[in-house]
C-alpha cells in the first residue's frame, strides 16, 4: 500500500488544508497516516476534529512515499518538535516527496533541509524571515514545485497543491 504521512498541528491547523488533499490522496489510493505532535483528537481552525493516530514521533517511513505539513495558525508550534525535524530530514535522505502548505513552508525551512531551494508559503513578516534565515528562495505563487518538494500558500491553494503532490508521485 502506498502511504502518505500527513503532519498537522494538535490546535489550530487549517481545516480545508488537510481535508482537501486528504480526500485527493486517498481517492488514488493513497493511504493516509496522520500525526500529530501527540496522538489523539487535533482541533482545526474552523471546528473540524482530526483523530492524529501516531505521534510524530513514532512514524516510521516504510512504504510512504510523501511526508505532507499542512499549515494554519497552529503549525508554527510544530517548529518546536524535533521529531518532526528528525522525520523530515529522513525522508529527505530517502528521496521522498515532501509537501507544506500555507505556513508550513516555513516550519519545513527551520529544519534546514530547503536550502537554495524555491517555495512559496503565506506571506506573514515571519514566514517571510524563516525562509530568508533558511536561505530559502521565495517565490509569489499559489503552488511551487521545486525537484521533491511542493509548497502551496494557503486554503485556496489546497487543491492545486494536492494534486501537484499526486502528480509527482
Amino acid at each position: 500500500m502506498k502511504k502518505i504521512v500527513m503532519i498537522i498541528a494538535q490546535n489550530a491547523f487549517r481545516d480545508e488544508e488537510f481535508l482537501e488533499p486528504k480526500e485527493l490522496f486517498e481517492k488514488e489510493g493513497f493511504q493516509v497516516i496522520v500525526a500529530a505532535p501527540q496522538k489523539g483528537l487535533c482541533k482545526g481552525m474552523l471546528g473540524v476534529v482530526v483523530e492524529a493516530t501516531h505521534a510524530i514521533s513514532e512514524i516510521t517511513l516504510d512504504g510512504v512515499r510523501a511526508v505532507v505539513v499542512i499549515g494554519g495558525v497552529g503549525s508554527p508550534t510544530l517548529m518546536d518538535v524535533s521529531a518532526l525535524g528528525d522525520l523530515l530530514r529522513s525522508a529527505k535522505e530517502k528521496k521522498l516527496l515532501i509537501g507544506a502548505i500555507c505556513l508550513a513552508p516555513m516550519v519545513v525551512a527551520s529544519f534546514d533541509i530547503l536550502s537554495d531551494m524555491h517555495a512559496t508559503v503565506y506571506k506573514t513578516d515571519e514566514s517571510l524571515m524563516v525562509l530568508k534565515k533558511h536561505h530559502v528562495h521565495f517565490i509569489d505563487e499559489p503552488v511551487i514545485v521545486d525537484d521533491w518538494l511542493v509548497t502551496g500558500n494557503g486554503p485556496t491553494a489546497a487543491e492545486k497543491f494536492a494534486e501537484s503532490i499526486v502528480e509527482l508521485l
